[in-house]
């Protein structure tokens, strides 16, 4: 496939985050970023490549537990 350079496309999307502190010491947190339908890239329909692309969802998750001095 030739090289077309820069190309881009345009795709909407949500993004969620919370961040709390559950004891004294430890913060747990939770992210998620929604599947995202991105648009065809126009410079590649002479390849054939009319439609977009998706991109998938993310589910985060996280700790931090604070050591004691």
């Amino acid at each position: 496939m030739p090289s077309h350079g820069s190309q881009s496309a345009l795709g909407a999307g949500i993004r969620l985050g919370a961040l709390w502190q559950a004891t004294p010491g430890l913060d747990l947190g939770v992210s998620y970023k929604s599947r995202t339908r991105m648009g065809a890239f126009s410079g590649y329909k002479d390849e054939g490549m009319f439609v977009g692309i998706w991109v998938p969802s993310i589910l985060s998750l996280g700790a931090l537990l604070e050591a004691r001095r």
